[in-house]
């Protein structure tokens, strides 16, 4: 099965789980039909009394009538719900989250050899030796609701400097021609390995809170369908510097590649929460298509500063996202809440440095471009998050 096959089956399994949960937990969380009440005849009075005014269990004044509330489920003359409402905070007037991310990734593809004993032409070392370990990165959003359940929200994500080096030692050469072909690359003392990779990117989402006013409860659920428009920056760069002691002194030379990949396009989504006391519980999903404009350029410098190859390629195409979070949150205050979590991302049709390396050596060696790979990322996220 080939990659456009592989996304579009993922991208459809993953819209059909993300809106049965979605409708599962609607049908749990939706308020029945109250039970008929038998009609009692009010006690006669010689003089009319005032309606007594409702309290709820916290204290507050409550609604005392369905006229009261408008689309919405919001007061009359009340823009957001009152905490007499939402004790548990399921749809604020303006909330903001920033979390820290502790997140690894994967090396995309299959293990491919990245050096070889220079005589017997066995592998040494290959792109499994590339282990990315956590690195840190943030995702903070922050969101207004301005008309009836909906809300506007505006995110960022980030990943700083993922990296995975590696050194080896022997009589060593890259595969294939480049290797015999140049001169510090073959019967080098020594290769280091040095991979680094970056994502940075924002999000503009308009979200429907479906299940946002219900009276206050000990606990209570909300479902949030999330639309709206993504671009994440993808940049990747794969450096192999070799070393070769010679009696006039330390030969040198590097083989560097970048790539990089601007994905844009629309993505949606669904939040649910669920809250009993001052504890929450919440699970996101969001999938999008998005075009990606992806680069590449490669230099080969050889011993004695010679420039072997100097090469870029561009393309465009589709390539897919899909994130997962779950999060435990506890509230500390009328405002604050402490969360943390787990996250999956799934990062498909993009170029990654390593799969950019051409060990051929020819005259069009290192002009074409591979944006069929994937990153797929995993890790915790902790943060505060503030709700008014």
């Amino acid at each position: 099965m080939d990659g456009s096959h592989r996304l579009v089956t993922f991208l459809t399994a993953a819209c059909l789980s993300l809106i049965a949960v979605a409708i599962a937990s609607a049908q749990e969380i939706l308020p029945q039909p109250p039970l008929a009440q038998p009609s009692i005849s009010p006690l006669p009075t010689s003089q009319p009394t005032a309606p007594p005014s409702a309290v709820d269990l916290i204290g507050q004044p409550t609604i005392s009538s369905p006229e009261q509330w408008l689309e919405g489920g919001k007061p009359t003359g009340e823009p957001c719900l009152s905490d007499a409402v939402d004790c548990c905070r399921l749809c604020p007037c303006c909330y903001a989250v920033v979390e820290a991310l502790i997140l690894e990734r994967n090396v995309s593809g299959s293990s491919f050899p990245l050096a070889v004993d220079a005589t017997t032409g066995d592998t040494l070392a290959t792109t499994d030796a590339l282990d990315f370990p956590f690195a840190g990165g943030l995702r903070a959003y922050v969101g207004h609701r301005f008309c009836g359940c909906w809300a506007w929200e505006l995110g960022y994500f980030g990943l700083f400097d993922a990296n995975a080096s590696t050194s080896i030692t022997g009589d060593l050469s890259l595969p294939g021609d480049i290797g015999p072909g140049t001169n510090v690359f073959f019967g080098a003392d020594r290769f280091d390995f040095d991979y680094t990779s970056r994502l940075h990117g924002g999000e503009l989402n308009f979200v429907c809170c479906c299940q946002c006013c219900k009276p206050c409860s000990s606990h209570s659920s909300s479902v949030e369908w999330i639309y709206g428009f993504r671009y994440l920056r993808v940049d990747e760069q794969l450096n192999i510097f070799a070393e070769r002691q010679e009696i006039g002194g330390l030969e040198t030379g590097s083989y560097e590649v970048r790539a990089s990949n601007d994905l844009y396009g629309g993505q949606f989504g669904v939040r649910l929460r669920h809250c009993k006391g001052p504890w929450s519980v919440e699970g996101t999903g969001k999938v999008g298509l998005f075009g990606n404009d992806s680069n590449m350029n490669q230099t080969v410098t050889d011993f004695p500063s010679f420039v072997v190859r100097q090469t870029s390629s561009s393309d465009t195409d589709l390539a897919f996202l899909g994130e997962a979070n779950l999060s435990l949150i506890r509230q500390v205050s009328d405002h604050w809440y402490v969360r943390g979590g787990y996250n999956l991302i799934w990062i498909d049709g993009i170029a990654l440095a390593p799969d950019q390396l051409d060990f051929t050596l020819s005259s069009t060696s290192g002009t074409t471009i591979d944006d069929d790979n994937t990153m797929f990322l995993h890790g915790a996220n902790i943060g505060l998050e503030a709700r008014w």
